[in-house]
């Protein structure tokens, strides 16, 4: 059960919540492990052959939801599902500098930009910056929002194209580093929802 809970996440709708919001992006490499372990069950404890089996259905099942991602080409999104552009940067305690933030923004014209570790005041002055600058992107225009209380260890900020909508965006403080749900109703006429958050 513990296998399938992490490995199947997103289907479960609880992908959002640490720690499965870290372990998602490692879901081939664990049901790769699980299906190490499943095999080793088999050649070490001959009579557990059915927890060995169920393992490896975790794990195959697992594999077949995630290799097709992982050998896709062309510009088509992977799972034939809506396509999205994210840059993620650590601003490393609010540190960043917000112009050559600004200009790494513009340069990568990215959908959804998440900056962990960055402060209300470098979101103001990154968003500042985005809207004062030319230059090629700077018709595209993002939107600021950010989780940043006093107390938080690693307070987070993201921007989404303005051409994306108004997303509703969530605030999740279920631990000391919180985590922003950005739901935007329409990519390619999806709805789409990105978890920016601390790994």
């Amino acid at each position: 059960m513990p296998a399938a809970v992490v490995t199947f996440s997103d289907h479960l709708g609880i992908d959002h919540r640490t720690p499965f919001v870290q372990t998602i992006a490692f879901r081939p490499q664990i049901a790769t492990a699980v299906l190490v372990f499943a095999v080793l069950v088999v050649l070490v404890v001959r009579r557990a052959w059915p927890v060995a089996a169920a393992l490896g259905l975790v794990a195959v099942i697992g594999l077949s939801l995630v290799l097709p991602r992982a050998f896709s080409s062309g510009d088509a999104g992977a799972t034939g599902g809506s396509e999205l552009t994210v840059l993620s940067v650590n601003s490393y305690l609010s540190k960043a500098d917000p112009n050559s933030l600004a200009s790494l923004i513009r340069a990568r014209s990215p959908d959804v930009v998440v900056l962990p570790e960055a402060r209300s005041e470098l979101r103001s002055q990154v968003q500042e910056a985005l809207d004062d600058g030319g230059g090629e992107g700077s018709e595209v225009g993002y939107q600021g929002f950010s989780a940043d209380r006093e107390r938080d260890q690693s307070p987070m900020t993201l921007f989404v194209r303005r051409d994306l909508g108004r997303p509703a965006v969530t605030a999740d403080r279920e631990t000391e580093f919180p985590s922003l749900i950005v739901d935007i109703a329409d990519v390619d006429g999806r709805p789409v929802r990105v978890v920016a958050t601390h790994p």
